[in-house]
């Protein structure tokens, strides 16, 4: 009935990986009158430009699963919906040239009345979706909210489709009810929030907590059992990438790394600062990437390793707390400036600083400021972006990072993958403040929307 409709306009791509393109995906409905379960499909025909995809190569997925079409064979408890697109991914090493592509598709269905399969044959032209930085929203952004129970999680998702992004970045531990064993129902309720607002799980931020006992830290094999347990929640609320907090070691992600290929989570270690894209840190986990040859290692840079000025809101704050006023703003040259910490801290005692002074020019140590620049030999191995930000003035400025310039090396490095905002100026305002993170949320969309398109 359908045959027009089955394989989508939108949606054909190259997927990649760690900087590594694997093959392409498009978006397909079922072409039948009602859902069927998914043993009922009993295969994928699909040829590119004339030429026919291996059978072994095809993966279709809907919602959180993927299956060899073999495999389908066997869930006969899962359910493919009518109308719900589902993805067909064909593995195919340094994906689709760009341009545009005859794609035919054949769909065999197993329908109970019928004596035979149901064949429904369709074909399309369409254009390779080149790749484009996309925009996200790391629900972090809306703790505050959250917090006091001005927006509930469904209120979360709906700000971020609201503004025309897509991406849904989620800190398990501050949002997801039952935390680490969410119910089904839950579950359930998260794909029709993913459905109902045309959003897309991107990034799960997962942590590590080695200092779980109070007499002793985590053993390895401890730790890997709880990178695992995300990994495992992770993959069942559709999220491909699980951001590794900096500090957890080479040596457990590692060991992490045949369960992320499991269960094609890929593990993607945040560069926060004060760790940098030049150090020796750095060049570690490349090896790694390099000697395993895994699609599922790689890294998500945090915006705050751009710091070029401290913030205006952070100072802000310091000064209604007790600091000096001239005192800070001098902190605040001298970071501007690249002196080094000690300079700076003998200068705030020289100038006659208090406590609070000096508080704060130890905390201007902890910024860093890496040149954008440096970002262009990781973008292969980048997997997400948390675009931290502390204010979006009325003018659609972030003051302290240099935005414009880190999007220009991104766009013209490639970069196809996420920036999802990470709002963190709430704690710097809510003393004195009311609170708006969606319209700070808002503003920076606005001008990332615009950085993108130059």
């Amino acid at each position: 009935m359908y045959e027009d409709y089955m394989i989508c306009e939108h949606g054909f791509r190259n997927v990649s990986q760690a900087g590594k393109i694997y093959g392409f995906e498009l978006k397909v409905r079922i072409p039948y009158y009602r859902g069927l379960i998914l043993s009922m499909l009993e295969d994928f025909i699909v040829s590119i430009d004339g030429e026919l995809c291996p059978r072994e190569s095809i993966r279709f997925s809907v919602r959180n699963y993927t299956f060899t079409l073999d495999e389908l064979q066997q869930q006969t408890g899962l359910r493919w919906e009518f109308g719900v697109p589902a993805t067909l991914t064909i593995l195919k090493p340094g994906g689709l040239n760009p341009g545009e592509h005859d794609v035919h598709l054949t769909q065999r269905l197993r329908i109970s009345y019928m004596p035979w399969p149901s064949v429904t044959v369709g074909s399309k032209r369409l254009l390779l979706e080149a790749a484009s930085i996309k925009r996200g929203v790391s629900l972090y952004s809306y703790q505050q909210e959250f917090y006091l129970r001005k927006m509930n999680l469904e209120d979360c998702i709906a700000a971020v489709a609201a503004m025309g992004a897509d991406g849904i970045e989620i800190l398990g531990e501050q949002m997801i009810p039952g935390f680490p064993n969410p119910s089904d129902e839950f579950v359930d309720r998260w794909f029709g929030w993913m459905e109902k607002y045309k959003t897309t799980p991107t990034a799960y931020d997962a942590f590590l907590d080695t200092k779980l006992y109070k007499d002793r830290e985590l053993t390895d094999k401890e730790a890997v059992e709880m990178m695992v347990r995300d990994i495992k929640l992770a993959n069942r609320l559709g999220f491909k990438t699980l951001r590794v907090l900096v500090t957890v070691p080479r040596s457990i992600i590692e060991q992490t790394l045949p369960y992320a290929e499991q269960y094609d989570v890929a593990l993607g270690i945040e560069i926060h600062s004060p760790w940098s894209l030049k150090s020796e840190w750095i060049d570690e986990n490349v090896e790694l990437i390099q000697r395993s040859g895994t699609r599922h290692f790689g890294f998500i840079p945090d915006m705050g390793i751009f710091v070029k000025k401290l913030p205006p809101v952070m100072q802000a704050w310091h000064v209604r707390h007790g600091a000096t006023e001239s005192i800070i703003h001098h902190i605040a040259d001298a970071y501007e400036n690249r002196q080094s910490l000690e300079k700076t801290k003998a200068e705030v005692v020289k100038l006659g600083g208090n406590e609070a002074d000096l508080k704060f020019a130890d905390i201007s140590g902890h910024f860093r400021f890496d040149d954008p620049k440096w970002l262009t030999q990781h973008i292969p191995h980048m997997l997400h972006i948390h675009a931290k930000f502390y204010e979006m003035t009325d003018q659609l400025v972030e003051p302290s990072i240099p935005y414009d310039e880190i999007i220009k090396v991104l766009r013209e490095g490639g970069y196809g993958g996420y920036l999802c905002s990470e709002y963190e100026g709430q704690r710097h305002i809510q003393d004195a403040f009311e609170v708006d993170s969606v319209e700070q949320v808002r503003r920076q969309h606005l001008m990332m929307q615009r950085l993108i398109s130059q």
